[in-house]
């Protein structure tokens, strides 16, 4: 569950976004409010010591406080566009994080921002809307379809709520696979239908193209989709909703591109499309690196009934280094420590984190991203902690590494025998 002190952010975010676009004189000092907010939440953080927060509320303090300073604008429509760049601006660092700790494992630690980041946009494009809502379209769905760029930030807003709500840890960890494939069918139906309409008041090919590439992606990271098959990296439940945040952020850039961008200056215009090309090229780059890594074809042995398949060399593993590997389809991290070979998933039980990019300290292996641990001994977390992984059997043999993979092996700890999992 969510800390008190998260929980107070949220709410207060909350109550001011409803008061802008409810309450017309809080709307009016849009800014300010906003500011007000801001500081707020810097100074809980603070006290909390809730860094990621701090800087986020940080940024946006300075941000708005900048803008109010440089532009002669009233406050909504300052509000408005500030609210804009900055939730573009943290999209975009939330999408580059994945690649770039593919290409460095020096990024790894930002994935400790990448949620609160995210909700950050959220919350920033939700003002965006709320003032855009209120201000320019007089709270009218319909002029919202009848214009062409608009519709397109509505579905990247719908899509990053869904996304925002079931972030939340004790969902990811108590909604059940049905359930989200339930929830993934619900929230595509809404989009073919708000497509549809949209598609009523603007038949062009553009749209229409662009809308059929987002149904082709979404059904293709469905739960009842063949994504299973061709996905090396296990994507499913949640995480299967969350890829969605690739349609958010392309209905973004249609968003903008159709929009502001026409009448900006030249070099904004390059300075968008050049950080689009960059976030492009990350995520390309990152998947071709996945692709060529994890399609290796690897000899087995057989030792007591077991099929046990080589990874490596003995020599080619560091202390306290993990590897990846893709045997029989699953993601496994191979680490040595103090002489031994340690085999586990690789897909950490919080949020599907790379186990193997992680350390072993004191006897547990540490996600890289959040920090949940599990045991050498068998995949299991500390006393206390219901969290495990796989943890498969290794030999060493000729100087060779072997794993065995049990595909009956599931996240439940073998020493917890009430272990309601």
């Amino acid at each position: 569950m969510p800390k008190n002190h998260v929980k107070i952010n949220l709410i207060l975010s909350i109550i001011v976004l409803l008061g802008i676009l409810f309450v017309n004189p809080l709307r009016d000092q849009a800014v300010s409010v906003i500011m007000l907010l801001s500081f707020v939440v810097l100074m809980i953080s603070l006290k909390k010591k809730e860094w990621q927060d701090v800087i986020i509320s940080l940024i946006t303090l300075l941000s708005f406080g900048v803008a109010k300073l440089m532009f002669d604008v009233d406050q909504p429509i300052l509000a408005l566009r500030t609210a804009a760049i900055l939730a573009f601006l943290f999209l975009n660092y939330v999408l580059l994080i994945g690649p770039w700790s593919r290409f460095s494992k020096k990024f790894l630690p930002l994935y400790e921002f990448r949620r609160h980041f995210g909700v950050a946009a959220l919350l920033l494009g939700s003002v965006h809307a709320a003032l855009v809502y209120a201000h320019y379209f007089t709270f009218s769905f319909i002029a919202i379809l009848e214009t062409g760029f608009t519709f397109y930030g509505l579905l990247a807003l719908l899509i990053m709520f869904w996304l925002g709500v079931t972030s939340l840890d004790y969902l990811q960890k108590h909604v059940k696979p049905l359930q989200w494939s339930i929830l993934h069918t619900i929230l595509f139906l809404v989009f073919v239908w708000l497509s549809y309409s949209f598609y009523q008041f603007n038949p062009k090919t553009l749209h229409l193209v662009a809308l059929g590439l987002f149904g082709l992606f979404w059904i293709s990271v469905a739960p009842y989709s063949l994504a299973k098959r061709f996905i090396t990296q296990w994507v499913f439940g949640w995480k299967q909703l969350h890829v969605l945040v690739h349609v958010a952020y392309w209905s973004i850039v249609l968003h903008v591109a159709l929009g502001v961008i026409e009448v900006q200056a030249t070099w904004l215009q390059i300075l968008f499309w050049g950080l689009v090309a960059f976030v492009l090229g990350s995520h390309l780059v990152g998947i071709w690196m996945l692709l060529k890594k994890d399609h290796k074809k690897y000899e087995t042995i057989m030792k007591d009934d077991k099929r046990f398949t080589l990874v490596g060399e003995s020599k080619d593993f560091k202390e306290n280094v993990g590897q990846k590997f893709v045997v029989n389809d699953i993601p496994i991290a191979i680490f040595k420590y103090q002489n031994k070979f340690l085999a586990y998933s690789n897909i950490c039980a919080h949020q599907k984190g790379p186990l193997s990019e992680g350390k072993i300290v004191n006897g547990y292996l540490e996600c890289p991203w959040h920090k949940f641990q599990y045991s050498v001994k068998d995949g299991c977390g500390p006393e206390g902690y219901d969290d495990a992984v796989p943890f498969y059997e290794v030999i060493e043999k000729e100087d060779k590494v072997y794993v065995y993979i049990n595909p009956e092996l599931k996240d439940k700890c073998p020493r917890r025998k009430n272990d309601p999992r």
